[in-house]
């Protein structure tokens, strides 16, 4: 049985910057040509391939899935997701012991294995697309999804945002350009740290994807505090001994690993602006009003002081992320030295 999974990416607007339309379309080019997702998550299928590959929306799919997204236009760009999976039989698939009596059909069982196999692989394609944020940085964001199972409409869907493009583009504007890594690196060392498709977190590499995975939501956060939370947790996970917040401490770190770089005033400023919002807001000593006046209209300087902050963390952890990548690590390591040596 084939099983389609398709994905509309967030289109190229005008207003977005040069470097996201020069990484937007290498993504593009890279997925000409067919690519192969293994599944991992699922054991029922453990092994299988999933193809993916770039294809423009026809105006039948815009139409009959995608209606809904006012923005996404036929002619824009999809990732499809291609799998044939044979029903493994009732007894490999229907393990409940409460089944003895057989309560339900043969023909009722396998309608409920094809009717779970999108979920079974969400778990590998959204870790995927995950994977390759990270590889065209910031490059694709999926808006909708839509499966298709032996070409009927399939109930599920599943979809995630995130804040990347933007804190990719203000990190960009600073000159802190993060690269495009070859999509296979990238893969294999994601699925090489625990936590992300079993198990626990089990190094500061880990637990930092792991933190990186939260930014990815259904919808768009509306509060102040929750994605810089989790990159900063990351970002100290990653730099901070033993997980303590300490701001020297990253500091210096920080001085360490952007050595020379010309901008480096500018990353020791954010730092400092972005430890002082978060420290307001977790230790409730910032003035906020309810959520439920949300709609009305924002005091632009500190809207610009909540989002800098968020967009300056995630960014940054994008970063550092792609410099264990390409290192193939899974820590940092830094060496302390004295420099004033006295008699």
């Amino acid at each position: 049985m084939k099983f389609t999974g398709i994905f509309a990416v967030y289109p190229l607007m005008t207003f977005q910057s040069e470097f996201h339309r020069t990484v937007f379309t290498a993504a593009i080019s890279y997925y000409q040509n067919p690519r192969t997702v293994l599944v991992r998550s699922s054991e029922l299928h453990r092994g299988v391939q999933i193809s993916v590959r770039a294809e423009r929306a026809s105006q039948d799919i815009k139409d009959n899935y995608f209606s809904g997204l006012m923005f996404f236009e036929a002619g824009d760009w999809l990732l499809l997701f291609e799998v044939d999976l044979t029903y493994p039989g009732r007894k490999e698939f229907w393990t409940d012991d409460a089944d003895k009596a057989e309560k339900y059909s043969d023909d009722e069982v396998e309608g409920l294995w094809q009717s779970v196999i999108p979920s079974f692989l969400d778990t590998d394609i959204q870790t995927y697309l995950m994977a390759m944020n990270l590889a065209f940085p910031g490059g694709f964001q999926t808006v909708g999804n839509a499966w298709v199972s032996d070409g009927a409409i399939h109930h599920h869907s599943s979809s995630y945002l995130s804040v990347l493009e933007e804190s990719i583009d203000f990190v960009v504007e600073q000159g802190f350009v993060p690269a495009l890594l070859p999509p296979e690196q990238v893969m294999q060392w994601v699925l090489a740290q625990n936590g992300v498709l079993s198990g626990y977190s089990d190094t500061t590499a880990s637990r930092a994807l792991n933190y990186f995975t939260r930014l990815y939501t259904r919808q768009f956060r509306n509060d102040e505090i929750s994605d810089l939370v989790w990159a900063v947790a990351a970002i100290e996970a990653l730099l901070v001994d033993a997980g303590r917040s300490s701001v020297g401490q990253l500091k210096s770190k920080l001085n360490a690993l952007f050595k020379g770089h010309r901008n480096a005033e500018w990353l020791r400023k954010s730092v400092d602006q972005m430890y002082e919002f978060r420290s307001k807001m977790v230790h409730g000593n910032r003035q906020i009003r309810s959520i439920f006046r949300d709609d009305e209209d924002k005091n632009s300087k500190r809207a610009d002081e909540e989002y800098d902050a968020k967009r300056f963390a995630v960014g940054l952890l994008v970063i550092l992320l792609q410099r264990l990548i390409r290192a193939n690590q899974t820590a940092f390591e830094f060496e302390l030295s004295c420099l004033n040596i006295g008699d």
